[in-house]
């Protein structure tokens, strides 16, 4: 009890909260190994006044939480890598790091980009190793300045636009894990910390592309708002002033315009007559199938074919639809048969149509 209260003392006035499963480890010395999978058993402690990287990242997030969580006792991976072997992460050694046994390759790639983000640099993946059963053993990861651009891209002369800036340098950092069948574990088998090139500030790390992400409570928040109309960069503003500043939010405007691009493709390309909800109501529901088409009041100008039945709720549902090139009879079988084809072979015992003639031929 005596130890909880001290470390409650050294948190920074500004947080609120307790993150009673973020670690210390090892800090008697023992020589034994650390494993991922002891996270969570003692308090974290900070002793050292010195404010470095993983200090402010480490306050900057839980009064981050604070604000946009209310302290929810939830944490970030920074928080449960802060401190390993009872040492601070720029602090650590490949030796340190050879004696960590990694659950998965996930584990290690978590750590590897804590501690990137606590130092100063973006990480990229690297080379993969599999065994004959296409298993992976080895994983590799690397600054994301490693190596150098190619020369065929320096001299190409028949540009349409300016070269990006030049970003690899030739850094030698890098972090590999391989496989222990022995212990069942991953463990570090490389580890370079040096770096040639200057490394960001505690206020520009997190704009490093691998510390960029929107996270799923982010997302939610602005499919609500998206929702009742709210457009895209107003959103951004909002989510900024929540978080009290850009330095809060954890990703760039262009990250959030490209998760809500990725999301709108990813619902067009399930979003066929496949879908497993309307397959399920087809095979309750699917009895009867109106059949109907909106002549070209859609923003491409074609017919739009909605595929439709009634449930026992007397609730309008939709099978699937359809974006046709023409009227004929040959696209709507096509349309009938791709339908009953997706949907287990089963035939409806009736068809409602509008009364067009190709429409009937087809049925």
């Amino acid at each position: 009890m005596e130890l909880m209260a001290e470390a409650r003392t050294k948190l920074p006035e500004a947080c609120t909260c307790f993150a009673p499963e973020v670690s210390i480890y090892e800090v008697g010395g023992t020589g034994l190994p650390w494993r991922a999978k002891d996270k969570g058993k003692a308090p974290l402690i900070e002793t050292n006044s010195d404010t470095s990287n993983e200090d402010y990242i480490g306050q900057a997030n839980d009064v981050s939480m604070g604000q946009r969580d209310n302290c929810d006792d939830t944490h970030t991976d920074e928080q449960d890598w802060r401190t390993v072997l009872g040492k601070r992460l720029h602090d650590l050694s490949y030796a340190d790091v050879s004696r960590i046994e990694f659950k998965s390759i996930a584990d290690g790639d978590d750590f590897y980009n804590a501690y990137a983000k606590f130092v100063g640099f973006s990480v990229r993946k690297d080379d993969v190793k599999r065994d004959k059963n296409n298993t992976v053993i080895s994983r590799r990861w690397v600054c994301a300045k490693e190596g150098f651009r190619k020369i065929k891209h320096e001299e190409t002369m028949d540009r349409k636009r300016d070269p990006k800036p030049m970003t690899r340098c030739g850094c030698m950092a890098a972090f590999r894990m391989k496989y222990d069948q022995k212990s069942n574990e991953w463990k570090a088998v490389e580890f370079a910390s040096d770096h040639n090139h200057e490394l960001a500030s505690v206020s520009d790390v997190q704009f490093l592309r691998s510390h960029r992400k929107v996270g799923e409570s982010d997302k939610a928040q602005v499919q609500a708002l998206r929702s009742v109309g709210v457009k895209t960069s107003q959103i951004m503003d909002h989510l900024v002033h929540q978080s009290g500043g850009y330095e809060n939010v954890g990703f760039t405007r262009k990250d959030l315009y490209n998760s809500i691009d990725m999301d709108r493709m990813s619902k067009i390309s399930h979003g066929d007559a496949e879908d497993s909800q309307s397959r399920l109501d087809y095979a309750h529901f699917g009895d009867v199938l109106a059949f109907d088409t909106t002549y070209r009041t859609n923003a491409y100008k074609k017919p739009l074919v909605i595929l439709v039945g009634v449930n026992h709720h007397m609730q309008t549902t939709i099978f699937g639809c359809a974006l046709l090139v023409d009227e004929t009879v040959k696209t709507y079988t096509w349309v009938l048969k791709t339908l009953i084809g997706a949907m287990n072979n089963k035939m409806p015992m009736s068809v409602v149509t509008d009364g067009d003639k190709a429409m009937r031929a087809a049925y």
